[in-house]
């Protein structure tokens, strides 16, 4: 007798939205995961404001650089690691990747996850409906997501503009937001004419409480803090089935293979903390929910193609500092979050996408000492100059469409590593680099028009946004591939869910209709049980 109805590899994002509909109907499924777990810092409750923290308390250093210090950027701040989303508190979420999960990475930056809610412990929070050309470009079906778009809204809770029912009002715009709407409604025509826009984001924060969880107090601690819930996580998820008798969540495992026997999914582990440990699940089907590069490895290790290569996409971004003289000498009020304030988006089409799409960030809830690096100067008098000026910076986070390339792969080469090595390859085509700089250029307009002055760029590493796709695309031709419901290839009882289906990525964000198609594939499995 199988264990479980499914079985879901993985506690991300796509992991536990393909789990709901299952959960419901009263099927029985066993979560394996690595389950790293947070620090308690994660969910304790700052009593003020980021300023006031900053000033006053004594143990900042738990939320800031984490109880490992491991937020103080000993080996350089190279495209967002070391010292960024992933360190300090958030280190947990890549713990134990070096050693479990080798890569070997080629003009690329990856990262993985054996956290409780996987990279999307780490996940910004904003969040796009795309539109029915962009689902296509992606290869889903537009009219089948519009209901799992509604759902997944209702589930975790989305504010920004009230364009779809069930969003909460959105949060209060800081006073950089405030500055450049304003601004760009001055120069609304020439926005239109050049087909760039300003507004703010959908972000998966509340603002009005749901379920057990709070509204934002906007104390701007998002990036340090998730007590009161207000900032959706999968972890989130995680707990709430786990209330289900029908669930089963099974933390401190990684699966290294999975083969089809019978009408029945074996699937086999390794202990995290004690790899000579082996032991096996069988369930009735099984859900790959591991990330796009987790479900690739698995499936490739699954099946014995070592050095085979499939397709690899990640999505490009860049990083531009810009100074904004309307703010400075005037801080803004305290009340406020640190979350995405405004999208700047070039609406001039690529390949079924809109060609980039800028997030825009305050530097005021970031640490200073990540720009002494940029200042020549003694640190004394670099951190006085960058605390007068730091309120005034904003940090335009700019990013393109990723499409498949021959030339970007991932493959697996085999070693005594029971994983084996991953392998990433990824170049940049000098007619691609030509069009994402004339769509940066576009930008850095837009942004001088709105009152924003770009000072310093960053070109990161290709896939530095952490997000991935195309590994086993949706109707693809590759040697894997799932059909529209997620089924993988000619397997009968193996679906995926994660971003390894989506053909390509948007410039705009898309995690919200990665958990919109894990709904949606998870209820499609129903009627194969």
């Amino acid at each position: 007798m199988p264990d479980c109805d499914v079985i879901i590899i993985g506690s991300g994002p796509a992991a536990v939205h393909s789990a709901y509909p299952l959960i419901e109907a009263g099927k029985t499924v066993w979560m394996i995961d690595g389950g790293n777990a947070p620090p308690s810092s994660m969910a304790e409750a700052p009593i003020d404001n980021f300023e006031d923290v900053r000033r006053t308390h004594s143990d900042q250093y738990r939320w800031f650089i984490g109880d490992d210090f491991s937020g103080i950027p000993l080996g350089g701040l190279q495209g967002g690691l070391g010292g960024g989303q992933i360190s300090g508190n958030r280190s947990y979420a890549v713990r134990d990747t070096d050693t479990l999960l080798p890569l070997s990475l080629h003009n690329a930056q990856v990262i993985q996850s054996l956290a409780l809610g996987g990279l999307g412990a780490v996940w910004g929070a904003a969040c796009a409906y795309l539109e029915p050309q962009e689902l296509q470009a992606m290869g889903m079906d537009p009219a089948a997501m519009e209901e799992h778009y509604d759902i997944v809204t209702r589930r975790i809770g989305i504010s920004g503009p009230q364009n779809r029912s069930g969003i909460q009002p959105a949060l209060t715009p800081d006073l950089h937001a405030q500055l450049i709407l304003k601004k760009a409604a001055s120069k609304g025509d020439w926005l239109t004419k050049e087909r760039m826009s300003v507004a703010q984001p959908h972000s998966a924060i509340l603002t009005q409480p749901l379920g057990t969880r709070q509204a934002s107090t906007e104390n701007d601690m998002e990036y340090w803090s998730d007590a009161g819930g207000s900032v959706y996580r999968p972890q989130m998820s995680v707990k709430e089935l786990s209330t289900h008798a029908n669930f089963v969540y099974k933390p401190g495992y990684v699966v290294t293979a999975f083969q089809e026997e019978g009408t029945q999914v074996i699937v086999e582990a390794i202990e995290k903390d004690r790899p000579a440990q082996k032991t096996s699940f069988t369930g009735r089907k099984l859900i790959l929910a591991a990330g796009a590069v987790g479900s690739a490895r698995l499936t490739l290790l699954s099946r014995g193609l070592y050095q085979k290569e499939i397709p690899f996409v990640g999505k490009p971004h860049v990083l531009s500092a810009c100074f904004h003289p309307s703010s400075l000498g005037n801080s803004g009020p305290k009340k406020r979050s640190s979350l995405c304030q405004l999208v700047i988006r070039d609406e001039v089409m690529r390949d079924g996408f809109e060609q980039s799409c800028a997030q825009l960030y305050s530097y005021r809830s970031l640490l200073l000492f990540r720009l002494l690096s940029s200042v020549p100067l003694a640190s004394p008098n670099a951190l006085r100059i960058l605390a007068a000026l730091a309120p005034s910076l904003v940090i335009a986070d700019i990013r393109f469409p990723g499409f498949p390339s021959e030339k970007n792969t991932l493959s697996i080469e085999q070693t005594n590593h029971p994983f084996g090595l991953t392998s990433i390859r990824m170049a940049v085509p000098n007619t691609e680099r030509s069009l994402r700089q004339k769509c940066l250029t576009r930008q850095h307009r837009a942004m001088r028009k709105i009152g924003l002055l770009p000072v310093k760029t960053l070109l990161l590493p290709e896939a530095s946004t952490s997000h991935y796709a195309g590994t086993i695309a949706c109707n693809a031709t590759g040697v894997l591939r799932t059909d529209s419901n997620g089924k993988l290839g000619d397997a009968r009882n193996i679906f995926v869910a994660d971003s390894a289906v989506f053909r390509a990525l948007p410039a705009k964000p898309h995690t919200l209709t990665l958990m919109a198609n894990a709904n949606r594939i998870g209820t499609q499995l129903l009627s194969t049980l």
